[in-house]
């Protein structure tokens, strides 16, 4: 079977099974309105503490914010809900399954994610698109092509680190330590909710190595910086694609490990 043919397979069944659940998609419009809601209210209070820090991304406050959630999210479903479809497969024994299969290992690395990414995306596009709407989020200057470049490196960069945590997953079944330690990191770090000069120096060196950091900064270059082109964007992902070229194969190396260690040890369906 083609790599296309597989990925419409794993797509189209978590898509039956999404849908499944009717309300789902009306409940997550709703709680994006109510938090985008609550960044208006807090912005009216923080953004003029920081206007001056946040002018080179358009001094808008809530736009800052809005972005940094949306690449948050990215990191989320890359942590969260694939070692969530993890355990699922081993549970329900899918993953069994599709291992006794002539598929190939790296296709199930690159399909078995897509579902997640996707549904992902288009929460970060209903942050956008509502913001723009409702909330009077500005994207006068956003380069879209620059943005999709800074979504695949994004990706790419988050799947790496969360086939890190899908191998904890299933070779030691319990990962919300480690998950909740990067997400804390990425919080507190990432220059999410402020801009990173607020913090000391030697923090913001420890920041700049984590992926989140590369990525926001180049995600608000791409759609919030006035005449900013894929090449400058480009050049705030460095980082995240040294990131990439390390942690990819460093990634995929012990999911296989942790995969051969549980069928070995006989433990591949128990969580």
């Amino acid at each position: 079977m083609s790599l296309a043919r597989t990925a419409w397979a794993f797509l189209r069944k978590d898509v039956l099974e999404e849908a499944s659940y009717r309300w789902n998609a009306v409940l997550g419009l709703g709680g994006i309105f109510f938090m985008l809601l609550f960044l208006t209210i807090i912005s009216d209070f923080v953004g003029p503490l920081v206007a001056d820090r946040i002018r080179p991304y358009g001094g808008s406050y809530f736009a800052f914010v809005v972005l940094g959630l949306g690449i948050l999210s990215f990191q989320d479903a890359a942590l969260r809900q694939l070692a969530r479809k993890i355990r699922e497969a081993q549970l329900l024994g899918t993953l069994e399954a599709l291992l006794a299969t002539r598929t190939g290992m790296p296709t199930i690395l690159v399909c078995l994610p897509l579902s997640v990414f996707l549904q992902t995306s288009f929460r970060v596009f209903g942050y956008l698109a509502l913001g723009s709407l409702f909330f009077g989020l500005s994207l006068e200057w956003a380069s879209w092509p620059a943005a999709l470049v800074v979504l695949a490196g994004t990706v790419v960069a988050f799947g790496s680190l969360g086939l890190v945590v899908a191998g904890l997953t299933t070779a030691f079944k319990r990962t919300e330590p480690v998950i909740n330690l990067i997400g804390g990191l990425s919080i507190f770090l990432g220059g999410i909710y402020y801009p990173l000069d607020q913090l000391p120096e030697w923090l913001r060196s420890v920041a700049h190595l984590l992926p989140i950091t590369s990525a926001v900064d180049a995600a608000r270059s791409a759609l919030l910086v006035e005449g900013a082109h894929t090449i400058e964007v480009l050049r705030a992902l460095v980082p995240l694609l040294v990131f990439v070229v390390v942690m990819l194969p460093l990634g995929a190396g012990f999911f296989r490990w942790a995969l051969r260690r549980s069928m070995r040890d006989g433990t591949l369906t128990q969580y």
